[in-house]
């Protein structure tokens, strides 16, 4: 499965941004950004929640993704370059804007009793 990040440093980042601009704005869970997140996780929420389901880890892979960020204006262009910069420093630390996992249902062996 693929699900965002919440713990990126684009995340991290981009909220401070806004809030400097005055912005009321959170950069996770847009609803423009497909396939409309209403739950974003983390590294560990996401393990837990398939631990709690019956799920075994199997492998987490943290990446930055693809910058879709318009670049019209001078003000635009600044943002897309300073996304970016972000982007290859969250690839080095591993704080990349979204996450593949891999997953399988775990397999309960029933001791017999006898």
């Amino acid at each position: 499965m693929d699900v965002p990040n919440e713990a990126s440093l684009y995340n991290v980042i981009g909220n401070f941004y806004f809030k400097a601009q005055g912005k009321d704005w959170v950069s996770q869970l847009s609803p423009t950004f497909s396939p409309n997140h209403v739950q974003g996780f983390t590294k560990n929420s996401i393990q837990v929640l398939l631990l709690n389901i019956g799920f075994e880890i199997e492998q987490v892979i943290v990446f930055p993704g693809n910058l879709l960020l318009p670049r019209d204006s001078f003000k635009e262009h600044v943002e897309y370059w300073g996304a970016l910069v972000i982007s290859r420093i969250s690839r080095l630390i591993n704080m990349g804007q979204y996450m593949d996992i891999v997953a399988r249902k775990a397999q309960h062996i029933k001791e017999s009793s006898g």
